[in-house]
C-alpha cells in the first residue's frame, strides 16, 4: 500500500479547531484524525448581482474512543448540530478495535492512523501504533472479493426490481432499489477505503462515498422534489415491510428506478477503473465483473484527498 500523508492548510485546521475541542470535551477520546476532505467552490456573477466566490469543505474524521462501545450515530448527530463551517462525516471506533485492526493489517485503520492528519490526542503526543509489514496483494484480494459478492447481490436486486416494476409491484420495487444502493455503496467503500461499513442508512453510506468519488450526485437533494424521492428511498427499508398504509405510485417508482440504475452502472465503471489501477488486478478483475451487467456510464476521476491503498 502506497499511502500519502494528508496535509491541511492553516485555515482548514482552524476551521476544525472548535469542533475538535467540543468532541474532546464531550467524549474524552484517545484521538481524532482527519483522513480526507473535499473542497467545493462556487462562483456567481451577473448584471444585477455582485461577483461572489464561495467555498465549502466536507471533512472525514475518525474518532478513536477509549471504550469499544459504538457511539458513531450519536457522535454524527452531535457534530451535525454544531459544525457550521462545512460538512463533517465522522466514524468512531475504540482504541482496542483500531489497534487490533492495525495488527491484522487492516488497510483502513493503517492508512488513517499512519497517513491521516492528527487533530487531537489525549496525551498531547502523536498516536503511536505498531505497524506490521503490509501484505498489499492479499488485502486487495480480500477487499475485491467482498466487493464482488456485494456487487453481484446488487445486480440481482436490480434485476428483481425491474421485474417488480414491470409487474406494478411498486412497494417491492422500492425495497429492492434500496438494497441495490446499499449493497453497491458497501462494495464501493470496501474497495476504495478497505472499510467495512455496517449501516443500512443510505444517506450515511453515500456521504462516505464522497470521500473518493462523485457517486452521490446521482441522488441530488437540493430541490424539494429530489429530497422527497430520496427520503422515500431511504425509508423504504422499514416502511415497505412494516407500514401497512405505505404506497408509491408508478411515476415515483419509474423515477427512482432510473436514478438507481444510473448509479449502479456508474459505480461498476468506477470499480473497474479502480481495479485497473492496482497491481493485483489480474487475480481478481475477471471474477469481479464477469457476472455483472454491462454499464457504460462514465464517471469523473475520484477527487480524493485521502491515502491511497
Amino acid at each position: 500500500m502506497n499511502g500519502h500523508p494528508l496535509t491541511l492548510s492553516i485555515l482548514q485546521y482552524k476551521s476544525l479547531q472548535e469542533i475538535t475541542g467540543l468532541l474532546a470535551n464531550r467524549y474524552q477520546p484517545e484521538g481524532i484524525i482527519c483522513f480526507g476532505y473535499k473542497n467545493r467552490q462556487r462562483q456567481s456573477a451577473g448584471c444585477f448581482a455582485s461577483h461572489v466566490n464561495s467555498e465549502s469543505c466536507h471533512y472525514f474524521l475518525l474518532l478513536i474512543t477509549k471504550e469499544n462501545a459504538r457511539i458513531e450515530h450519536e457522535v454524527q448527530e452531535f457534530v451535525d448540530h454544531r459544525y457550521r463551517n462545512g460538512k463533517l462525516t465522522i466514524l468512531a471506533h475504540g482504541k482496542e478495535t483500531v489497534g487490533e485492526g492495525i495488527a491484522r493489517g487492516n488497510l483502513f485503520f493503517t492508512s488513517v492512523c499512519r497517513y491521516g492528519f492528527q487533530l487531537y490526542s489525549s496525551s498531547g503526543l502523536c498516536l503511536c501504533f505498531d505497524y506490521p509489514e503490509e501484505n498489499f496483494e492479499t488485502n486487495l484480494a480480500e477487499c475485491s472479493s467482498n466487493a464482488y459478492q456485494r456487487l453481484e447481490m446488487a445486480s440481482s436486486f436490480l434485476t428483481a426490481a425491474e421485474k417488480s416494476l414491470y409487474e406494478e409491484h411498486y412497494a417491492a420495487c422500492l425495497f429492492l432499489l434500496h438494497q441495490v444502493v446499499e449493497q453497491a455503496c458497501l462494495a464501493l467503500i470496501r474497495l476504495f477505503m478497505a472499510y467495512r461499513a455496517d449501516t443500512h442508512n443510505l444517506s450515511r453510506l453515500l456521504e462516505l462515498t464522497e470521500c473518493f468519488s462523485e457517486s452521490a450526485a446521482y441522488f441530488p437533494r437540493e430541490l424539494p422534489e429530489d429530497q422527497r424521492l430520496f427520503r422515500m428511498l431511504m425509508k423504504s427499508y422499514s416502511d415497505c415491510r412494516y407500514k401497512d398504509a405505505f404506497e408509491i405510485n408508478d411515476e415515483d417508482a419509474q423515477s427512482l428506478f432510473k436514478r438507481v440504475s444510473g448509479f449502479f452502472a456508474a459505480l461498476k465503471s468506477l470499480c473497474h477503473n479502480r481495479l485497473e489501477d492496482e497491481t493485483a488486478k489480474e487475480n481478481v478483475q475477471e471474477q469481479v465483473f464477469s457476472a455483472l451487467p454491462v454499464g457504460s456510464n462514465s464517471t469523473e476521476n475520484p477527487m480524493v484527498h485521502v491515502p491511497e491503498d
